[in-house]
């Protein structure tokens, strides 16, 4: 099976040239390929996307995904298996393990934690603490909107801890 683009650039070349061979030629293909392509084309079964078939499990997918949020992602395949079969599902274990798996993997990307950089606002955070002179940040601790009077005498203190050291 070709990727969407080689399909184009097949059928391109074809265009341009109306002759298979030349096509395959130009497309690095077999001119059979050229020809495969060119006739799905004209019958109009050419689609972006192949066409999925249906499967055993498909009644019981809503099912699977009420199971995957109400466990919020933490279903394993072969208890949910076990649950269809109760349910009435005739399916493969494997099939049942596709679907969960799929259900979860939609569940996590709806559900992802979202990591958002710490953006420093001028005036907002006061460096508090003593800073050791090799380690200036590391036993220091962030405060949300210090007092004036307070950042001056942190100020004052960290000034002759450093002229200490």
């Amino acid at each position: 099976m070709k990727f969407a683009e080689e399909v184009m650039e097949i059928l391109e070349a074809f265009d341009l040239t109306q002759s298979y061979r030349t096509a395959a030629e130009l497309a690095s293909c077999s001119h059979n390929t050229v020809a495969h392509y060119v006739a799905a084309r004209e019958a109009g079964g050419l689609t972006a996307h192949p066409v999925r078939r249906a499967q055993l499990v498909d009644p019981f997918l809503e099912k699977i995904e009420e199971w995957v949020e109400k466990s919020r992602g933490k279903l394993r395949a072969d208890v949910a298996y076990e649950k269809l079969g109760a349910m009435g599902y005739q399916g493969s274990e494997r099939t049942a393990r596709r679907a969960v798996a799929a259900s979860k993997s939609s569940w996590r990307a709806g559900n992802r934690r979202i990591y958002r950089p710490w953006v420093v606002e001028p005036g907002l955070w006061v460096l508090c603490g003593t800073p050791h002179k090799t380690h200036y940040a590391a036993a220091a601790i962030m405060r949300r909107h210090a007092l004036p009077g307070v950042v001056a005498e942190i100020t004052a203190d960290s000034q002759a801890s450093i002229r200490a050291a």
